[in-house]
């Protein structure tokens, strides 16, 4: 269908249907997806378009325990990043994201790009062409409601949405959901040069709720199904600049444990054996990696323990283990706030606010994420969720909540009724 004919398909309600399944106002959904054709238009000219949407993605359960080939939860969300997309008929690809300049990649000399969104777009092709997928020149307009730096990783929503462009429009969708997130993470650490792991893109493809065991590769999608909780994702004010030694740090410590035991990963280690040679241990490692092994190995049971709440619909047992996995992160972790820093604690005091207003409820907070800086989460009933996010709006010092739901599906086509 051409612009003009898709704008009058979203305002005529042809897509109503999937817009109430992905976002909770069809009527905004509408406004936001007319707004994109018109600016592809504007950009691209009217052309023959199709439409896709990828997920940003929350971490549940599973604090800092992929680097080790531990075990994690993640989540889709229901704030995506979308594109308008069109074959151009050459061997370029050309993506405009709103609010940055385009990115441009011949298809014929595909090669990183560190550092920059087009490394992404270069990689994701590249992956494809090797799975077999003969890509096509395309340009795409793209727009995200995944707020930058709010820990819900709008890089995965953009990669899994350019996979889902390519698996749709040239690959007849060969490529499953655990794959596409496996192809995610290849452009990024190769082509882009983050080393990332791959929580992230598998949370975003796969949808809904996805266990994680990173030392057996197997990856299942969870029924979510406790419908009268809200998650709320409340994004501080300090930043993630200049983090990368706190990040490595908690790998590095976790790592000297295991190496300890001639092991690379501490998922290869004995937990008893660890917490029996603690004196060992904190003499040649010191009291923060020995602290760090023992979440590491507390954090995979709670995994577990999560999973089996989610699907013996437990919402008692899940919330208990939520707050007890952001207890042990607090304590044990210790990714609360930069050692370097321990007077600026914007994590802390946003994990105090949430204590204060959600006491006796039936809710759950914890960190979110890498920590250090950015955000906490809170499972919370969703009959008080705007009042505990206004509260707390009004309580941080310029901090942001997101009252969100989890996506049942990942990143995927968006297709007419």
């Amino acid at each position: 269908m051409d612009t003009t004919k898709a704008l009058k398909k979203i305002n005529d309600g042809a897509f109503d249907a999937v817009f109430g399944e992905l976002y909770p106002d069809v009527r905004e959904a509408r406004k936001r997806y007319s707004d994109a054709v018109a600016a592809f238009r504007d950009y691209f000219g009217d052309r023959e378009i199709r439409f896709f949407s990828s997920p940003g993605r929350s971490e549940i359960c599973g604090n800092h325990t992929d680097h080790n080939n531990g075990k994690a939860i993640g989540a889709s969300v229901n704030l995506d990043t979308i594109a308008v997309v069109a074959e151009n008929g050459g061997r370029i690809v050309r993506v405009k994201s709103e609010g940055f300049c385009e990115d441009t990649v011949n298809l014929d000399r595909l090669e990183p790009i560190l550092g920059s969104s087009a490394g992404i777009v270069a990689g994701m092709a590249a992956g494809f062409a090797e799975k077999g997928t003969a890509v096509r020149g395309f340009d795409a307009y793209t727009t995200s409601a995944v707020p930058f730096g709010s820990g819900l990783s709008s890089s995965a929503a953009f990669e899994n949405l350019l996979g889902a462009i390519i698996n749709g429009m040239f690959g007849e969708n060969r490529v499953d959901s655990k794959e596409l997130a496996r192809i995610s993470q290849f452009a990024e650490n190769t082509y882009f040069g983050k080393p990332c792991g791959l929580l992230d893109q598998m949370a975003s493809a796969v949808g809904d709720m996805v266990y994680m065991d990173f030392g057996r590769g197997e990856f299942d999608k969870l029924d979510y199904a406790f419908d009268d909780l809200d998650l709320v994702i409340i994004k501080t004010a300090g930043s993630h600049a200049s983090l990368g030694g706190e990040y490595s740090a908690i790998r590095e410590e976790m790592s000297a444990v295991a190496a300890l035991y001639g092991k690379t990963a501490l998922r290869d280690c004995d937990r008893d054996e660890v917490f029996s040679d603690c004196s060992e241990i904190t003499r040649k490692c010191g009291d923060r990696a020995f602290l760090r092994a023992m979440h590491f190995f507390n954090e995979n049971i709670r995994v577990d323990e999560a999973k089996r709440a989610i699907s013996e619909r437990d919402e008692t047992a899940f919330l208990d283990v939520v707050r007890r996995s952001g207890l042990s992160s607090y304590t044990l972790l210790q990714n609360i706030y930069c050692s370097n820093e321990p007077t600026v604690q914007p994590l802390s005091t946003a994990l105090c606010v949430c204590s204060e207003l959600l006491s006796g409820t039936n809710s759950a907070w914890r960190i979110h994420g890498g920590g250090f800086a950015g955000t906490v989460q809170a499972f919370v009933p969703r009959d008080m969720s705007q009042l505990f996010a206004d509260r707390a709006n009004k309580l941080l010092d310029g901090g942001q909540a997101y009252i969100l739901n989890i996506r049942k599906t990942g990143a995927r086509e968006i297709c007419e009724s």
